[in-house]
């Protein structure tokens, strides 16, 4: 999906379930998660007991996964930015697509990235995530 029609969805409401964006310009990753959290939160206090922000340098796929299976408390939903996921080990690629294959309902997991170029060891790949709620998108400047 390309970045502008991410935008454009995420405008209207519609958020995936979980998203991989990835790309080298960090102010557009960073806009990107500004706009999924204005979308799911539409007050301050929301955004403070709605949203969970991870440091893939200091986390597993097994935390990320239980992070993202907690439901929301006093929000409607409940989102989970794993920054810098490119840093998961590799071992919980299957963690993250358990949980992609069944996400949440109540829960956005987006994933913004700009290390692994374009690539997330922890991530898996595109043919397994078929008929999930899983985006993936790539970021380049406009």
């Amino acid at each position: 999906m390309d970045y502008t029609v991410f935008l454009r969805s995420v405008a209207q409401g519609q958020v995936p379930a979980v998203t991989l964006m990835h790309g080298i310009d960090a102010q557009l990753l960073d806009d990107a998660v500004a706009a999924v959290t204005t979308a799911l939160f539409q007050d301050a206090s929301e955004r403070v007991l709605g949203r969970e922000v991870i440091d893939g340098r200091e986390a597993d796929a097994d935390l990320v996964a239980r992070s993202a299976m907690t439901m929301p408390f006093m929000t409607a939903a409940r989102l989970v930015v794993v920054r810098r996921v490119h840093s998961l080990p590799p071992k919980g690629a299957s963690t993250l697509a358990a949980y992609a294959r069944d996400p949440n309902p109540a829960t956005r997991l987006h994933n913004p990235t700009n290390g692994g170029r374009g690539h997330c060891a922890c991530m898996p790949a595109r043919r397994s995530m078929a008929g999930t709620g899983f985006t993936r998108s790539r970021v380049s400047s406009i």
